[in-house]
């Protein structure tokens, strides 16, 4: 087996390990990790047709395996498209 610090498999997964690649950081925790994952889904969603539109996610650690559900991955997604804005980008940049 090999490991990896993170996987991106598909049709748009060139774009998200571009993402993940610029923004990775060792020292990032789950809270962070899955809104870096979600972030570079949605750069992948806008940049790639085959992708689809859909974003799943789960988080598995030591305390279980849980999903992240819909509220949340749209505040991320949110956040996310206000950072681009304030910096002159949008998705379509990516």
């Amino acid at each position: 087996m090999i490991s990896e610090k993170f996987i991106s498999t598909g049709s748009g997964s060139p774009i998200a390990y571009g993402y993940l690649e610029a923004e990775f950081k060792a020292y990032l925790g789950v809270n962070e990790w899955y809104k870096l994952a979600i972030h570079s889904i949605e750069a992948a969603i806008r940049r790639n047709a085959g992708t689809g539109s859909g974003i799943n996610v789960f988080i598995i650690d030591r305390n279980g395996y849980r999903e992240l559900y819909n509220e949340a991955k749209a505040a991320v997604g949110a956040v996310f498209r206000t950072f681009l804005l304030s910096r002159g980008l949008s998705i379509a940049h990516l």
